[in-house]
């Protein structure tokens, strides 16, 4: 169904919502009689296009933010468990225990980088 029909619009403006030439939005008004939107009006509603685009931002970079330090405390308690248990691998050769090590703190790294790398996600 149209708009005309669900609300009675008859007068629409649709603005953009947009983040370095992206969509990643729209903000839509309208009203029930045919009367154009004055130009202030429309740069009102620009201007709440554009904070809305700098809101969604702000909370995507604050979600990766919290992403990263999630990942960073499970490495930390990696580490700790890793430094808390070093009888566990006391029967391995003196190379064996260092070669383990550097590659359980290597993958640690790989992941948390990898991870990086893969943010955001192209579409």
């Amino acid at each position: 169904m149209a708009i005309t029909e669900i609300a009675g619009a008859r007068t629409f403006l649709a603005v953009p919502m947009l983040k370095e030439n992206r969509l990643v939005g729209a903000i839509g008004i309208y009203r029930q009689e045919v009367r154009p939107f004055t130009d202030k009006q429309i740069e009102l509603v620009e201007n709440f296009a554009s904070q809305a685009v700098i809101a969604i931002e702000n909370a995507r970079l604050l979600n990766e933010i919290q992403d990263k330090n999630r990942q960073l405390q499970m490495a930390s308690e990696r580490k700790s468990q890793f430094l808390a248990s070093p009888g566990k691998f006391d029967d391995l050769p003196c190379d064996a225990r260092y070669t383990r090590a550097a590659r359980s703190s290597t993958n640690a790294v790989c992941e948390s980088l990898m991870a990086a790398a893969l943010w955001p996600p192209k579409s």
